[in-house]
């Protein structure tokens, strides 16, 4: 959807920069490690007689010393499966005053557009709060803030409307507030360390 709006090509470069900084920043604090079936073996750990899905993983040699000498205090080793984290979320807070009327709204909406795809790209949720003197908030067919409804998003990014005055204050408050309810609320989609305003 990008190729519709129309930017001159230095702006495009400038906005490829950018997005390339802000996803390498985002790729990076991709670090942590969760236990996970398919992951790679990574290290060791104590194996769960009780956990059975592990016992194709008991170290063979180990099993074999432990068999010639049981004991409830020590079971043998097996290799804990970790995979890189997926998901996260991404909170974009977009100027729509009167600030940024012409390039500034296209350029705006590219580098919308952009995120979305890269939030897409790595299966993390998104957040948009469109604001000038007010906040607009956007919520998913669920209700929910974050969402992964990338091509409503994506009708709301193309939006290249500006007017009123710019005040921040009130969209980054309401943020951070939907960060904290998300934390709280205690879902499958945990925050994992991948928590991103923009």
């Amino acid at each position: 959807k990008m190729g519709l709006l129309d930017v001159d090509a230095l702006s495009v470069a400038n906005i490829e920069q950018l997005l390339d900084c802000v996803c390498g920043s985002i790729d990076r604090g991709r670090t942590e490690l969760a236990e996970h079936p398919g992951g790679s073996p990574r290290r060791y750990k104590r194996w769960d007689f009780r956990d059975m899905s592990d016992f194709a993983e008991v170290d063979p040699w180990e099993m074999h010393n432990w068999s010639l000498n049981p004991s409830p205090a020590v079971w043998p080793r097996c290799r804990q499966r970790l995979k890189r984290c997926k998901g996260g979320l991404v909170a974009l807070l977009r100027d729509v005053s009167m600030s940024m009327a012409g390039v500034n709204a296209t350029w705006g909406s590219r580098v919308t557009l952009g995120l979305l795809e890269a939030c897409r790209e790595r299966d993390m949720s998104f957040g948009y709060i469109e604001f000038n003197h007010h906040s607009k908030k956007f919520r998913g067919a669920d209700g929910s803030f974050f969402s992964t409804d990338y091509e409503a998003l994506c009708s709301l990014a193309m939006r290249l409307q500006c007017n009123g005055w710019t005040n921040y204050s009130k969209p980054l408050q309401e943020v951070l507030e939907e960060f904290q309810a998300f934390s709280l609320k205690g879902t499958d989609r945990s925050l994992r360390g991948q928590a991103h305003v923009l």
